[in-house]
């Protein structure tokens, strides 16, 4: 079984409030939730309304698998649009 836990530092370049953020961070996080099947939430920067810091999991028996999944939510939360990834980690488990 492989694991892999990666987290995405997010620049929210339109955001003005903290509203417009979560906002669009809701948006992100259903649609790879719903898409995608991998756990996501909001780890770091609650309350700072331009930047926030996002964990992905996901799980598969296959290391190819796993990999593939996480690069399809990296393409999802590109197309989210007013969001760029500024840092990425990843850590197998």
């Amino acid at each position: 079984m492989k694991i892999l836990l990666v987290q995405l530092d997010l620049q929210f370049y339109a955001a003005q409030s903290l509203k417009e953020k979560r906002s669009t961070l809701k948006r992100i996080v259903q649609r790879l939730r719903s898409r995608l099947n991998v756990s996501v939430a909001e780890v770091d920067h609650h309350d700072e309304h331009d930047c926030g810091t996002i964990a992905l999991v996901t799980v598969s028996m296959l290391e190819e698998a796993t990999e593939r999944t996480i690069a399809s939510c990296l393409r999802e939360i590109e197309l989210a649009g007013d969001v760029e990834i500024v840092a990425e980690n990843r850590e197998w488990l």
